[in-house]
């Protein structure tokens, strides 16, 4: 059986609750998906003993209380206690909106839309014309009709623009542009808890710029394969 990249099992696993929750908004699903989403920050909270989270969720609502944690604070308890926070604190953010019935937004939103814009767009106006066939029996529990509105076609291509996206970004891109769409981290944050020295910006405005790039090309050429 070939093997699985990390960056296609992520975005198996991300269409899967994308279109779930695009037929049916709840807040369980929305809270698998961003910690799906979230999974690499608290990797890097664990591994750097910072206090991103921290941070994350001074951003996230004003009404949040958490803990004083100092980055470079390596107490494995203050770590998790750091995490313990952005978890209460993204739960208590209210961003997940069931009346408007448009999971599929929120957790693109969620996910910081600049790297999946092309995934959300496919949500929208530029859909194919044409339907790829695929077995069903393929696509697991998402391909079940009963369950979603979405048809397998969408699913497939869908999760074929979310992978072409992301792996167009090397890992420190992908995680410059989470920091900057979803935390609103400045540069000197991020190369603080990205290369341990506040006065790296220019490596981390150099990591942006390049995203951008890659994420403009990413858009345009799914643009250009729906012409």
């Amino acid at each position: 059986m070939p093997s699985v990249s990390p960056l296609h099992d992520f975005a198996e696993r991300a269409t899967a609750l994308l279109v779930r929750m695009a037929s049916d908004p709840d807040p369980a699903l929305a809270s698998a998906y961003d910690e799906l989403l979230f999974e690499p920050l608290y990797r890097v909270i664990r591994q750097r003993g910072t206090s991103l989270a921290m941070q994350a969720a001074k951003r996230i609502g004003p009404d949040v209380t958490v803990p004083a944690v100092q980055p470079g604070d390596l107490d494995a308890i203050a770590i998790e206690t750091t995490v313990s926070a952005l978890e209460r604190a993204r739960n208590s953010a209210g961003r997940f909106v069931a009346e408007r019935g448009d999971g599929a937004s929120w957790a693109l939103g969620a996910a910081g839309t600049a790297y999946i814009d092309v995934v959300r767009d496919f949500y929208g106006v530029r859909r194919k014309l044409q339907a790829v066939p695929v077995d069903p029996q393929s696509m697991t529990e998402v391909a079940d009709t009963h369950r979603t509105a979405v048809s397998p076609e969408q699913v497939v291509e869908t999760r074929a623009a979310l992978e072409a996206a992301l792996s167009r970004l090397t890992p420190e891109e992908r995680y410059v542009v989470l920091a900057r769409k979803q935390f609103g981290l400045s540069y000197a944050e991020i190369a603080t808890y990205l290369f341990g020295q506040p006065d790296a910006t220019r490596r981390v405005d150099n990591l942006w710029q390049s995203a951008r790039r890659k994420l403009t090309e990413a858009e345009r050429a799914w643009n250009a394969a729906d012409e």
